[in-house]
């Protein structure tokens, strides 16, 4: 006797005019997705396409070094 499971993956998008819309999607497209991330969010209708992430800035404080000493 077998089993199988099945996962769904859902994701949550905010649009520009504050709705929510919600997608389901493959366990790959879920995986590489964080909160905050900003993007294209491709669709028609309740059908997902895709999401493009903009680039986010990584600022990094480094501690200046002095060539004089």
């Amino acid at each position: 006797m077998s089993s199988r499971t099945r996962t769904t993956y859902y994701l949550t998008f905010e649009v520009e005019s504050g709705d929510r819309m919600e997608f389901v999607v493959n366990g790959e497209e879920f995986g590489i997705c964080a909160e905050g991330d900003e993007g294209i969010l491709r669709f028609q209708g309740t059908r997902y396409y895709g999401f493009a992430r903009h680039p986010r800035a990584h600022l990094r404080v480094v501690q200046g070094y002095n060539h004089s000493e």
